[in-house]
Order: structure tokens, then C-alpha cells, then sequence
């Protein structure tokens, strides 16, 4: 599904050549005028601090509040200013018309081309949402990677597993007077497959929490970081298989993507886990030859090097047992 706004991009990229966009520097927040768009007929794009174009980058529109003013908030200041691209839209109809109709979701999709010849964005990677009525986006879930409800609710598209496997941030003030709307989209979007992220806003009201490391790690787990909880997933079917070498293989690559973000240090606890689990056997196994058990610790190692197989453990578990054979025979000499 998330092919789906890169195809209609691809169509549209013809119509679009001609839409030249000025520079947008990395670490600045840039207006394009165009009145098309309806609304105060303009949007802002902001470009992380970071921004190279050596690879992509993950991009997020967002939408204000009723009768706000077009803005990038809180998306640029939850991330620091960094990692993502962040397109703040205008509405085709301000006030208290609804968002996320056919109309702004058709002046999305038109200015996205341009912004993808401009900037190396990931067309994999492309988030929608906002807040209070910014919030309102979830219908066009089907098009994004994943929204961002902030201060607001929504039922989501389609029936039953519409939304399967999509990721869904929904965040409210402890007293928000939406907060029972947003509570709702919870149960909704869980209800069509959606993997839900649902933060309570404590002390707050209809607001925002600009530094919520929640929302920061929903980003990231979402973004650059989203292969370490498949990854944490593979790895603990690979432990059912007793294909613990493949595992530890797995989360070890998986933890080497970060030492503060948290799902990499839970991929680093379980391969330590692992680790650990062999070191104890291979103890055993140890013991068992310092009791002139040799065939009993070979054995263990032999199940050692089955099991580990496809890491460095099981090299260490295989050179030891010709090791060994070697030093039983040189002791009955």
C-alpha cells in the first residue's frame, strides 16, 4: 500500500517538470507561494539541519489547527530540526470545513513531484498529519506510511484490516476535550490492523507536547530506524527454530544501528542474552573435558556448533573440539 501516492507521484511527475521550486536549504524553513492551493495559498518546507544528498529522507506533511496559520510545528521541534523533511500545508478551505478532503489531498499529491525532483526524499517514507483539526487526516491513510493524530480522532479508511501493518501515532492532553475522540481512534484504528502509538499528554489541555520522546521514538522507529523491530521479530522466530547463530547474528547488526535509541539496545539485550546462553554451555563443556568427559564435551560443543551457526560463536565452539581431542590424547601419553 504504501506504493500507492509513489505511483500517483510517477504520474504526475510530467505534468509537474515545469514546477521548479527555489533552493531549499538544509537547516531552513523556505515559503512557496501558490495561490492553487487555496487557503492563504502558500506552504513552507523545511529541510533538516542534517540534510545530505547522499541518501533519502523521510518527509511529513503537516497540517494546522483551525483557523492557524501554516506551519511545520510540532513536527521539525519534536525531531530537532533534524532527520526529516517537513512540509507544512495550508487547507484548500480554512475555518471549520473538514480536512483531508479530495481537495487537499489532491494539492498533496500535486506539490510532492517537485519537492522529489528538489530534495532526495523516500517515497516509502512519507507521513501525514497534525493537530486539533490537523489531526482530522486519518481517511487518506491508505496513501502514507503513517499519520500523526495530535489533539483530535477519526474512524480511519475501509473495513477490517484496511489498515493492516500501518503505523498510527495518537497523542491528547490529559484534559483535551477531544480526548475521548482521540480514545476512539485508538480502538478504531486497532480494530483495522493498524499499529497504534498512544501517548496521554499529562497536565495538558488541548495541546501539544513538542518534546515528547514517544512521538520521537514512534519518528524514528518509523523512519531510519525501522528495520530493528522486524529484525527483533526474525530474530525470536529464528530462536524458536533453535537457529540461535542467525539470531544473534541479527540482533547484533540491528543493535549496531544505535546505542541510545531503545529498540536497538533491546536487539543489544537479547543478543548479550544469547551470548550469554553460550558462554554457559560452552562452560559446561569446559568442565565436562576437565573431568576427562572429553566425549561429553565434545558432544555439547557439536550441538554448540549446530545451533550457532552463522556467527563467530560457533567458529570459537568448532575450533575447540579438535583442541580438545588433542589434549586427551596428549595426557594418556
Amino acid at each position: 500500500m504504501r506504493h500507492c501516492l509513489f505511483g500517483v507521484l510517477c504520474l504526475l511527475a510530467a505534468s509537474a517538470a515545469g514546477a521548479e521550486l527555489p533552493d531549499l536549504p538544509a537547516g531552513a524553513e523556505t515559503k512557496i507561494e501558490d495561490p492553487s492551493i487555496g487557503g492563504n495559498g502558500y506552504y513552507l518546507v523545511y529541510v533538516p539541519s542534517d540534510y545530505t544528498p547522499d541518501r533519502t529522507w523521510p518527509l511529513v506533511v503537516c497540517y494546522h489547527g483551525l483557523n492557524g496559520k501554516v506551519t511545520t510545528w510540532p513536527f521539525k521541534n519534536v525531531l530537532g530540526g533534524k532527520r526529516c523533511i517537513v512540509v507544512g500545508m495550508e487547507y484548500y478551505e480554512r475555518g471549520s470545513g473538514g480536512s483531508g478532503g479530495s481537495r487537499d489531498v489532491e494539492n498533496v499529491k500535486r506539490i510532492l513531484p517537485p519537492l522529489v525532483k528538489k530534495l532526495k526524499v523516500d517515497t516509502e517514507q512519507l507521513f501525514i498529519g497534525g493537530f486539533s483539526k490537523g489531526g482530522f487526516t486519518g481517511q487518506t491513510l491508505s496513501l502514507w506510511a503513517g499519520i500523526l493524530i495530535l489533539g483530535a480522532g477519526g474512524s480511519g479508511p475501509g473495513g477490517p484490516g484496511s489498515c493492516k501493518g500501518k503505523a498510527v501515532y495518537v497523542g491528547v492532553g490529559e484534559t483535551d476535550g477531544f480526548r475521548e475522540s482521540a480514545e476512539s481512534a485508538v480502538a478504531s484504528y486497532k480494530r483495522l490492523g493498524a499499529k497504534v502509538t498512544f501517548e496521554i499528554y499529562k497536565g495538558r489541555g488541548h495541546a501539544v507536547d513538542a518534546k515528547s520522546e514517544v512521538m520521537r521514538d514512534w519518528f524514528l522507529a518509523n523512519t531510519e530506524f525501522r528495520t530493528v523491530e522486524p529484525a527483533i521479530a526474525a530474530s525470536e522466530e529464528l530462536v524458536k527454530r533453535k537457529k540461535l547463530g542467525l539470531a544473534y547474528k541479527t540482533l547484533k547488526e540491528a543493535a549496531a544501528m544505535s546505542d541510545t535509541f531503545g529498540l536497538c539496545q533491546e536487539a543489544a539485550r537479547q543478543a548479550q542474552a544469547l551470548a550469554e546462553a553460550f558462554e554457559k554451555r560452552f562452560a559446561e563443556a569446559e568442565q565436562a573435558a576437565a573431568n576427562k568427559q572429553v566425549p561429553r564435551a565434545a558432544t555439547i560443543l557439536r550441538v554448540l556448533v549446530r545451533e550457532f551457526a552463522g556467527c563467530d560463536l560457533a567458529e570459537r565452539a568448532k575450533k575447540r573440539i579438535p583442541e580438545l581431542t588433542a589434549e586427551a590424547k596428549g595426557e594418556s601419553q
